[in-house]
This record gives structure tokens, sequence and C-alpha cells, in this order.
């Protein structure tokens, strides 16, 4: 909860995302933006304005993300390689995934609201990225 505030900037920075975390649902500790009602809307007011279509499905995102990727999403991968023992947010959630995960640097947990939480701020500066080339679309959690 410390930091909150930072990481819900990072994993809210994308007009891709439509699965964007918050901390308003009632039912879960960290939940999505955008209902499934707005999420149809949303993907119809797209279509309707795209000349191409691709759809991609990131397949077995959360157990292939390299934990690494979390500080690198955050800081840069840079900035991560060259300070990667200092006790950055990104290196603190990093291995704290890893002890999730009995040490390992492949993979984050399935299921757990967090996992959102890591899996947004990861995609949204995939979503950037697509972004800066023009592309223009609608992510849900990892399906494009």
């Amino acid at each position: 909860m410390d930091n909150w505030a930072a990481l819900e900037k990072e994993a809210t920075g994308s007009s891709f995302s439509l699965s964007s975390p918050v901390t308003t649902d009632p039912k879960r500790g960290i939940g999505r933006k955008h209902s499934m009602d707005e999420r149809s809307e949303r993907r119809a007011q797209v279509y309707a304005e795209g000349r191409y279509l691709l759809r991609a499905d990131l397949s077995r995102f959360y157990p292939s993300v390299y934990t690494h990727s979390i500080s690198w999403a955050l800081h840069g991968k840079e900035y991560s390689k060259q300070h990667k023992f200092d006790p950055t947010l990104g290196n603190r959630l990093d291995k704290f995934v890893q002890n999730c995960q009995n040490g390992q640097t492949n993979g984050i947990p399935i299921g757990p609201d967090t996992s959102l939480l890591i899996a947004e701020t990861i995609l949204c500066k995939v979503d950037q990225e697509l972004a800066k080339q023009k592309v223009t679309g609608l992510r849900n959690l990892d399906d494009y």
C-alpha cells in the first residue's frame, strides 16, 4: 500500500487497456476499471474505426513473465541492469514474486490481485511502445 500511487500510475498508463486496476471493486482488493458492458462498447467502437483488425492472445503470459521485467517496466531496462542490487521498488517486487515462485525468475502467480497489477504494469509499457508506432487498439489482460 505504501507504493500504491506509484504502481497505480504505471499500471494505468495505457489507452489500450480495458483491465486497468482499481481499488474500488467491492468484491476484490484490486479490480478492473471497465465493466463487461463498457468493454463491449469500446471494442465495437475500435472495430468500426479501424481499417485492419489483428487479434492476439499472449500465450501463457503469466507463466512466462521474466520477473526482472517488472523492474524494467518501472525503471527502464538500462537503469535496472545498472542498479540490479539497489532496493528500488521494481527490484523489491521482482524478489517478492520470485519468492512466490520458489525462487524462479520465470512466471508470476496466476490468480492473485497483485498479479493483475504486475501484469498491467508490464503490458502498459508494451502498449505505450505500440502507440509510438501509431497502432491503436484494445487490450484486456493479455488479449489484444
